[in-house]
């Protein structure tokens, strides 16, 4: 299919184009409820980080022994960030989507934990926050790219 492209006034030009279908690999899944449900979708999971530690205490002793007393796991953390699209053709935004998922399942209105995949492990966790960067300018017609992060406390 070729593209159209008007180089001079008066002359056009145009480019022979090709595109390859691919699919990508998702680094991490909301899946209990699940955050996309539906492809193709106004919003992509760009990356994650996942944090888990244990809860201990370290003693020296005089003659150089390292002592350590552990006491469980502490609560971890995990950050989904994406981007949200403006699309025209779906019933939400992608900023409307990520906004309802919060509101909906946010640790304040949720009593259970959601189920975040991430590689084959699922982990366990409460919404606890989220925060979004529109890239864009107001006066500008072109649609707004919204970048987001969902943080998550994971459980040990």
């Amino acid at each position: 299919m070729a593209d159209i492209f008007a180089s001079v006034p008066g002359k056009v030009a145009y480019v022979e184009m090709s595109a390859t279908v691919g699919q990508a690999n998702m680094p991490a899944q909301i899946k209990n409820p699940a955050f996309i449900p539906f492809r193709p979708a106004p919003v992509i999971i760009g990356a994650v980080d996942w944090g888990q530690r244990t809860h201990q205490q370290f003693a020296t002793s005089l003659d150089g022994s390292i002592y350590i007393y552990v006491f469980g796991d502490l609560m971890g953390n995990i950050n989904i960030r994406g981007y949200a699209f403006d699309l025209c053709d779906q019933d939400e935004t992608g900023l409307d989507r990520v906004l309802n998922y919060y509101n909906e399942n946010r640790a304040s209105k949720r009593p259970s934990p959601i189920s975040v995949e991430i590689a084959n492990k699922v982990v366990e966790g409460f919404l606890t926050g989220a925060q979004v960067v529109a890239r864009g300018a107001a006066t500008d017609p072109a649609p707004v790219l919204n970048e987001y992060t969902l943080e998550i406390s994971a459980l040990p």
